[in-house]
């Protein structure tokens, strides 16, 4: 991906997504999503990643931190993306 080959990217970290899927890996198959979010940024398909990264945070919430998250989606979805350092106009649609 650091080469901007963001089709050879994204086909690898679905099949590796899908793979996790399988086997039950929810923490790392949840980390895959989140890059594949990442992949659709840097490809421009701001709408895809907005919805990939925020499916990723309620689902990181909710089954992996804490049963019933304390915080709201807009907040959650406002850390990832100033963790991102880019994109902050993502979270002002919710």
């Amino acid at each position: 991906m650091l080469r901007g080959e963001y089709g050879q990217a994204r086909s690898f970290l679905q099949k590796n997504i899908n793979d996790l899927e399988e086997v039950g890996i929810r923490r790392v198959y949840l980390w895959g999503r989140a890059r594949l979010g990442y992949v659709a940024l840097r490809e421009g398909s701001i709408a895809e990643a907005h919805q990939i990264l925020v499916d990723t945070t309620e689902n990181f919430a909710v089954r992996t931190l804490v049963k019933r998250p304390p915080y709201g989606r807009s907040f959650v979805c406002k850390i990832v993306v100033s963790l991102m350092g880019r994109y902050s106009n993502l979270c002002e649609s919710n």
